[in-house]
């Protein structure tokens, strides 16, 4: 049996940690069974080190833009599965090969359908016809697809809704942790000094600068108490790129309106390496985001046992349960609230740290891939 694992798409930090996350825990493979995988340069060069018996590792030119490698999954990939003989083919990341010989199983991650849902918005007319292209592509994946999966039962109503699927085609699996990596035996407090920012001084956010994320909901809330932050050497820790310039910049101009320069840091991307010390050492994570299929940022915090803030949505409650406090979204005036009650009690906390370790046992990169590679044997075998 030859199976098929494509994960070429693979560009964001949570598609990367994903892929590694997923690969290091793989399950032996059978003895008639070879597995495949479809990597990106950059992703192959740093886990193909990882081959053993009964795996095989592929990278192409193809993978490196959006746009070849769309062309490559569609036209070239067919062929590459009938020399294969491939019994099924994994598509990690929304988008099957409908020409695909073989039997496909999809996952389905991107909450991009539930924007234009609600009306979603762009300045510019390619983005949106980008969007719009992606989700006719998604839609007819979850036809061509023998089964689908998603991250959370949250992700598989809204999305299966969406896209009409069939509940007999429908799968849950929530990603993994790497419980060792996210919980260091200790803080780095000089990770934390290159940054500026003292160990339980400081709330952390850690996303790609999405609108829908609300990063700039969270600063509005730390101004509301921007004197008392400031008695007690209190900073906004914010972590993750921007694809939207004009988003950037109007992050960047209600800090200076509000007098924050001294306080909120707009860190961009940190290496890896040092998100760990950033977790372990914040009074408390904030993602005030307001759509997510999953939220892997959470599960990170979990695992780092740190206290954790999100609005009271579905996804967030299924991922973070009672290891979390809740604000009624896009309120920031009870945003703003919940972050006071966490700088004034130590007890609370404590007791939400302790909940959050307890919490994270839920997820494992293990449990992901084994049960990620039965269904893909079903599906081979059906």
């Amino acid at each position: 049996m030859v199976l098929v694992i494509n994960f070429s798409a693979a560009r964001t930090s949570g598609t990367r940690n994903y892929c590694e996350g997923f690969i290091s825990a793989l399950p032996e493979n059978r003895p008639d069974e070879v597995f495949i995988f479809l990597l990106p340069t950059d992703l192959y060069a740093l886990l193909s080190p990882m081959r053993r018996s009964g795996c095989q590792f592929y990278s192409s030119v193809f993978f490196r833009s959006s746009l070849t490698r769309m062309f490559w999954e569609q036209f070239i990939l067919p062929f590459k599965l009938l020399q294969w003989r491939a019994s099924a083919l994994f598509s990690g990341f929304d988008i099957a090969t409908l020409l695909s010989p073989s039997p496909v199983l999809l996952a389905v991650r991107n909450p991009m359908p539930l924007h234009l849902n609600k009306g979603w918005r762009s300045n510019s007319l390619l983005k949106i016809a980008r969007a719009h292209l992606q989700r006719l592509v998604a839609y007819l994946s979850t036809l061509r697809a023998k089964k689908v999966f998603y991250p959370t039962a949250y992700a598989a109503d809204k999305l299966g809704a969406v896209f009409n699927v069939p509940p007999s085609k429908i799968s849950v699996i929530n990603h993994g942790v790497d419980f060792k990596f996210w919980n260091p035996p200790s803080c780095d407090t000089a990770v934390l000094s290159s940054y500026g920012i003292e160990p339980g001084r400081y709330f952390l956010f850690v996303s790609m600068l999405y609108y829908y994320k609300r990063p700039d909901k969270l600063i509005l809330a730390f101004a509301m108490h921007r004197e008392f932050y400031r008695s007690r050497n209190y900073r906004l820790a914010i972590v993750g790129g921007a694809s939207d310039p004009k988003f950037f910049e109007q992050l960047q101009t209600l800090i200076t309106e509000h007098g924050l320069e001294d306080s909120v840091k707009l860190m961009g991307f940190v290496p890896k390496r040092h998100l760990p010390a950033l977790y372990a050492g914040a009074r408390a994570f904030v993602l005030p985001t307001i759509l997510e299929t999953f939220g892997h940022p959470f599960v990170e915090a979990l695992s780092a046992a740190v206290p954790i803030v999100a609005a009271n949505l579905p996804f967030a409650r299924e991922v973070c349960a009672d290891a979390a406090l809740y604000f009624e979204a896009d309120q920031v005036e009870e945003l703003a609230g919940v972050m006071k009650r966490l700088s004034e009690s130590d007890g609370l906390v404590q007791e939400l740290r302790r909940k959050a370790a307890a919490r994270a046992s839920n997820f494992s990169w293990s449990k992901e891939a084994r049960e990620t590679i039965q269904l893909l044997r079903d599906v081979a075998q059906a």
